[in-house]
């Protein structure tokens, strides 16, 4: 079995987005674009994030690499939403499909351990196939990092197509960012329950948010050929 991480020399991590002028300029644009549609913009976002939490499937529909988003630890430990990625990981793994390779993401959230090590060790614990390629990305904070650093990794390693597992309420997110930084993906669901209320209608309501000023702020740039604003998420 193969381990690999990026080097944390390589990484530059970004500015918080309250200090980050291109961040907040995309914000503002996003604010007006909202207003002027009397909030149905945000609607149009909110149901495109219910939509493809609902209509996500539980198992991939072809091969590739098997990407699993960390999520911050609590006291050291996984929540619920976590564990439920573990779960459906293993189940990939050692039952369902044969992946190209195991990609775990996520950097250090406040542990010793990064969140990529820790859903390592709790999979090694269950066993792992001896001939599993598995890499570690231990470098990033937040979901566009995961991406922008598995991509590095997938080159490296020769690995054309990503297979997203996260919760369904994440996964309109995760798909965006990866067609933005040219990724070939599909998303596959931590969750068999599809109903509103496992999904969580205040999670929905939060990822709606981050879609529109995602997309929109993206599109803006492209438009205008704001090259420093698009490489914030390209």
């Amino acid at each position: 079995r193969l381990i690999g991480a990026l080097q944390a020399t390589t990484m530059r991590q970004p500015n918080p987005l309250w200090r980050d002028r291109d961040a907040l300029h995309s914000g503002l644009v996003t604010l007006a674009a909202l207003t002027c549609t009397c909030g149905l913009l945000y609607g149009l976002y909110l149901h495109k994030v219910w939509h493809t939490a609902a209509r996500a499937k539980t198992k991939p529909t072809q091969s590739g690499s098997l990407l699993v988003f960390g999520k911050r630890l609590v006291q050291g430990s996984a929540d619920v939403d976590l564990e439920l990625r573990l779960d459906r990981a293993y189940a990939l793994i050692t039952t369902e499909v044969s992946p190209d390779a195991l990609y775990l993401l996520g950097g250090h959230t406040g542990h010793d351990r990064s969140e990529a090590r820790f859903m390592f060790e709790r999979l090694s614990e269950r066993g792992l196939p001896p001939a599993l390629d598995v890499a570690l990305e231990d470098q990033s904070i937040d979901t566009l990092q995961n991406l922008r650093h598995a991509r590095e990794l997938l080159q490296q390693r020769g690995h054309a197509r990503a297979i997203l597992l996260s919760n369904r309420y994440h996964l309109a997110r995760c798909a965006l960012l990866a067609r933005n930084l040219g990724l070939d993906h599909e998303v596959v669901a931590a969750e068999d329950d599809r109903r509103l209320a496992t999904l969580g209608a205040g999670r929905l309501l939060r990822e709606a948010a981050f879609l529109m000023w995602i997309d929109v702020g993206t599109r803006y740039a492209r438009g205008l050929g704001l090259r420093g604003m698009l490489s914030r998420v390209t």
